[in-house]
């Protein structure tokens, strides 16, 4: 469809249609009833992102139809030296968040806590 597009253009596509397959699954969850199975909404809920950059490479952008379109996501190698900040980036993430909640309170007016 779009071959010729910049970087910012493409991340700003990737962003609205990750937006719009999170409330697709949202709505999905709801009315196929999954909400009760943890495992179904989180099947479904964590594929989005998946779903979306496959969208964008094979019919979006067509960058999929390459080797070196693949490549743009790092499929090619591991990258291990990159391994121990994704890991413990997202720990800090995890515990500060979790040190906000617990601080300020916010985990007692969860609306989400059965009573």
């Amino acid at each position: 469809m779009f071959t010729r597009l910049t970087d910012t253009v493409k991340a700003a596509m990737f962003t609205a249609l990750v937006l719009f397959l999170a409330v697709a699954a949202a709505l999905s969850i709801n009315a196929l009833g999954l909400a009760t199975s943890e495992f179904g909404w989180a099947a479904v809920w964590s594929t989005t992102p998946t779903l979306a950059a496959v969208i964008m490479l094979v019919v979006l952008t067509r960058d999929g139809r390459s080797r070196d379109g693949w490549r743009t996501l790092g499929l090619h190698r591991l990258g291990l030296r990159l391994w121990g900040v994704a890991f413990f980036g997202t720990l800090l993430i995890t515990v500060v968040a979790s040190a906000v909640v617990w601080q300020h309170r916010l985990h007692q007016s969860s609306p989400l806590r059965a009573t």
